[in-house]
């Protein structure tokens, strides 16, 4: 795979939507991933962070980029295969009010079976 020039428009497609089940803080890991790829511009100093070129130098390879974002397709698909074959847990949520505060209580059910 030839490495993308540098500043290079880049589209990976194929990607299975199951990837994007995987959600960290509500967002899917691969937004976080992407989002991080981004050059950002401070606003006080007008420096800019560019996370590609560091990564360009610390890692010695334009193709880092491209290959961080394969590997956290491939994590985020493993990790659905594992929470997809987790049991369902047997908890009991309780949403109680006291003294104008929300209390959330939790208690395993006994197993059937």
């Amino acid at each position: 795979m030839p490495a993308p020039a540098h500043g290079a428009r880049l589209a990976v497609t194929g990607i299975p939507l199951g990837a994007y089940d995987h959600v960290v803080n509500g967002k899917p890991a691969l937004d976080w991933v992407v989002e991080r790829q981004c050059v950002k511009t401070d606003k006080d100093s007008g420096i800019a962070n560019d996370a590609n070129e560091r990564a360009v130098e610390t890692m010695k390879s334009p193709k880092y980029r491209l290959k961080r974002f394969l590997r956290a397709v491939t994590v985020s698909l493993e990790i659905m295969k594992i929470v997809r074959g987790l049991p369902k847990p047997d908890i009991a949520w309780n949403l109680l009010r006291a003294d104008s505060e929300l209390v959330v209580s939790c208690r395993l059910l006994p197993a059937i079976g």
